[in-house]
């Protein structure tokens, strides 16, 4: 059953049809029409959808009926790698250091924009759920390597918090919270609805994208523990649910500390650098309400060291600055 899900035995029996042992069982969620399930790696792992369907022969779903028969024949072949996309987990922050925010960022690994909703059904929105439930708002979409972030906490406050990009998509707050102990993390897209005359007639099946069942001790990295560092994806089209895809980003980067001092014709701002960051001077005109501007870029010693911006405030003299690190 594609739509419901379902359950596949494997058993023996004798010559007379008699039932000897029972060798496996598998459960599997709603499945996209065409699309195949294998284990991952050969044999062990859960069920997955897989890129291509691979039984020893090179005709699949696509074939006219009548390739059938020889569809049989084939002798058997590893499985093939598992499908990716189009949307993929991309970093993790389960366990942030002390005064941070849980993440779970999405990215666009296709050459084309995805609509995270049924176009046809724009209120059936692609969600997560296990370890957290959210269901993304109708009408988002992600351009191509495009990211998102989904976040525990009040989106604007979080981008407030971390100077997330002014065109950087932010949504939440979710339900439930990562577990630092470890969790499984899954990312669901509708399918169509169920038509009459089927007796589900109405009913939206919803098929696993990919899952992370991350934890917090080898084979995953142990450095993603509490440290602030997010995990993070090696690759784009990397099977999700391998420790081995998985890193633990690269230390987070330290807030600058700014002073400030009259110079020439306004204020110069100064800091120290860390080696290989970005940093930005964006401006607002007011504190307590509106955006941060796009910023722009401080040039920076590449060695790290004392670092300084002038900035000259508006022509009425009221106005904001920061300082931004990436």
């Amino acid at each position: 059953n594609s739509a419901n899900g379902d359950e596949a035995c494997l058993v023996s029996v004798d010559a007379a049809g008699n039932l000897l042992n029972w060798m496996d069982a598998v459960t599997f969620g709603a499945t996209a029409n065409g699309l195949g399930l294998g284990r991952y790696p050969d044999g062990t792992g859960k069920l997955t959808p897989m890129s291509r369907q691979t039984f020893g022969t090179v005709i699949d779903a696509s074939f006219p009926e009548e390739f059938l028969a020889v569809f049989r024949t084939g002798p058997g072949a590893s499985n093939a790698y598992p499908a990716v996309g189009p949307v993929a987990i991309s970093r993790i922050q389960y366990h942030p250091a002390d005064g941070g925010d849980e993440f779970i960022e999405l990215q666009n690994v296709t050459t084309t924009s995805v609509t995270l909703y049924d176009p046809a059904y724009p209120t059936n929105t692609w969600r997560l759920r296990n370890a957290v439930d959210f269901d993304l708002p109708t009408g988002v979409t992600l351009a191509i390597g495009e990211k998102l972030l989904v976040v525990a906490t009040n989106p604007a406050a979080f981008r407030l918090k971390n100077s997330i990009a002014t065109g950087a998509q932010v949504f939440g707050p979710w339900t439930n919270a990562l577990n630092n102990a470890g969790e499984t993390i899954e990312l669901y897209q509708p399918d169509p609805p169920q038509l009459p005359p089927h007796p589900d007639a109405g009913f939206v099946p919803y098929v696993l994208v990919e899952e992370v069942s991350y934890l917090p001790s080898a084979p995953w990295p142990v450095a993603a523990d509490g440290t602030g560092r997010p995990l993070v994806r090696k690759g784009p089209t990397l099977f999700a649910n391998d420790p081995a895809n998985w890193a633990a980003e690269a230390t987070a980067p330290i807030a600058p500390v700014v002073s400030g001092s009259v110079g020439g014709a306004g204020l110069v701002l100064s800091f120290s650098a860390e080696t290989g960051r970005t940093y930005r001077l964006q401006r607002r005109a007011t504190l307590a309400s509106g955006s941060w501007d796009a910023g722009v870029a401080i040039p920076v010693p590449a060695s790290g060291g004392p670092a300084s911006v002038s900035v000259t405030p508006a022509a009425n003299g009221v106005e904001f600055f920061r300082v931004t690190v990436e």
